[in-house]
């Protein structure tokens, strides 16, 4: 299981939007859960937060719908889907094609995130430096791939291709020493794998090296959007 701290169960209402959403905010950490109920027209919804978040993921509970994911790097008017192997795309409906400000999120009228009646649960984030980073690099193809910085050593990321491919979830908790080879997939039910050569990454003191050519992880010329939490936080201990 990968698990993130809100702040201890503890929640309040919070009236920053349109709709009055329930929140479990950790502002230190960057992070905060949020329920909310849509009403299927262009609304907003407060995050707790005290910055936009860089990184959601919007569930409708009940429901059939995608989990959606927002990646601030990609833009408002692009939604992937956390369940299946989607590529960010265009959707103007599904936050409105507005970003995130340091209050509230915008959502559009998509089924995925503000359907008339129906619950939602959001995990937001934003970056905290020394612990959370949510980034992208660009693929070269090459075993001698990218190195791509987050300011501390990762516990545990994911890797998404902006186009259609799995997300790529490695931690330090099953690979204990470089390289780390093996992986898990958000958008299956697979069991772990690994990618099938040597050398596939370094976990380093202050971010990822990439050694593996494939296209999922490091296409030539693609964008891949990565967020990362750190091994031992620079910045804060566990004592939000």
């Amino acid at each position: 299981a990968w698990c993130w701290r809100a702040n201890g169960g503890t929640t309040a209402s919070n009236t920053d939007g349109s709709i009055t959403s329930t929140v479990q905010a950790n502002t230190k950490a960057g992070f905060s859960i949020v329920t909310y109920t849509g009403t299927g027209s262009n609304a907003t919804f407060g995050h707790g937060l005290n910055q936009a978040p860089e990184f959601m993921i919007i569930k409708q509970r009940g429901g059939t719908n995608n989990w959606i994911a927002y990646a601030e790097n990609q833009g408002a008017t692009k939604r992937s889907n956390v369940n299946n192997t989607l590529g960010f795309t265009s959707s103007s409906s599904s936050f409105n094609s507005t970003a995130p400000t340091s209050s509230v999120v915008s959502l559009g009228t998509s089924a995925g995130t503000n359907s008339s009646g129906s619950d939602y649960i959001a995990y937001c984030w934003h970056n905290v430096a020394g612990f959370q980073n949510f980034t992208t690099y660009i693929g070269n193809g090459n075993t001698d791939g990218p190195f791509v910085y987050l300011g501390f050593r990762p516990r545990m990321l994911f890797i998404k291709s902006t186009g259609s491919a799995s997300w790529y979830v490695l931690d330090t908790a099953r690979d204990t020493s470089n390289p780390a080879t093996t992986l898990l997939n958000w958008d299956t039910d697979s069991s772990e794998s690994t990618i099938g050569s040597t050398n596939n990454f370094d976990v380093v003191s202050n971010g990822l090296k990439i050694r593996t050519s494939g296209s999922g992880l490091n296409g030539n010329g693609t964008e891949f959007v990565i967020g990362a939490w750190g091994d031992v936080p620079v910045k804060y201990g566990n004592t939000f």
